[in-house]
């Protein structure tokens, strides 16, 4: 959620204005990025840039922890693309296919 820091417990209808890509050892974790107004290009070059960052930081934990995988910010999409890639958990979900 972009935008000034909010009370614990506060409830907002927002728009997903797009999604980051994320890849964190190998698995697609795409962040929707919402907010009560558009996204800015100004706005949006920071949040690609928070995660390119958060990604690298995660690849060296990952390393230190010895767990191999991918760790990167692969960008921007929609907000529905990033929707479509979802799965809803069922009872058939067995977990992730790699041990956290």
């Amino acid at each position: 959620m972009l935008g000034p820091r909010l009370r614990a417990g506060t409830r907002l209808r927002v728009k997903a204005w797009g999604a980051v890509i994320l890849t964190d050892r190998g698995m697609t974790d795409d962040k929707l990025i919402c907010s009560d107004r558009p996204v800015t290009p100004a706005q949006r070059r920071n949040v690609l840039r928070f995660f390119h960052f958060y990604a690298r930081c995660k690849a060296l934990l990952n390393l230190w922890r010895r767990r191999p995988g991918r760790n990167a910010c692969d960008g921007w999409c929609t907000a529905t693309q990033a929707l479509v890639r979802a799965r809803r958990r069922d009872e058939t979900w067995l977990g992730p296919p790699v041990g956290f």
